[in-house]
């Protein structure tokens, strides 16, 4: 941070090499856009730059970055009155097929649009907790402080999600059995 508030080029290079792409990722599963995640991480990232001389180091810059987005998402999400039931499958159809990377491949065909639009549906909190948790791997006490929130409150994000997504994907998994 200390190079990037110096103007080090390379820095800068090294910041959105390493970061733009997991940004990118979350805030578009936030947002069911790929288009916007890459926008939120985009913003985000310019942000901790234009702060990078102000930095403290008492925090990670990837969660700075992750609550950065979150806030970012969920403030378009406001503006745009995108919420959840609201045309989820509107959205998904106007979002452009991400599976380019290998764990969206992996799910594949059917299945793998099921879980997208259950995705979609879940209360933007819990999706958030969610795609931390499996995406990321991040415990409940990094996914507390990216929402800015109490890790029992992750765990209760994270059980309600997870209850409507096996509500939600019961018949498909049973399809696919």
């Amino acid at each position: 941070m200390r190079r990037l508030a110096a103007g080090d080029e390379q820095a800068a290079r090294l910041l959105v090499s390493r970061y733009a792409r997991p940004i990118a990722a979350f805030a578009g599963g936030i947002l069911n856009d790929a288009a916007e995640g890459e926008d939120i991480a985009h913003e985000a990232i310019m942000r901790l730059w234009r702060g990078a001389a102000d930095w403290r180091p008492e925090g990670l810059v990837f969660g700075w970055l992750r609550r950065s987005a979150y806030t970012l998402a969920i403030d378009r999400l406001r503006r745009t009155r995108r919420f959840v039931g609201e045309g989820a499958e509107a959205i998904l159809e106007q979002t452009e097929d991400t599976r380019s990377s290998p764990e969206t491949e992996a799910l594949g065909g059917e299945l793998g649009v099921a879980i997208r639009k259950a995705l979609a549906r879940l209360p933007e909190r819990q999706r958030a907790a969610i795609l931390l948790a499996h995406n990321d791997g991040l415990s409940g006490e990094e996914i507390a402080e990216a929402l800015d929130t109490s890790a029992e409150a992750v765990e209760s994000l994270l059980s309600r999600a997870r209850r409507t997504l096996r509500h939600t994907l019961k018949a498909t998994y049973q399809d696919v059995r």
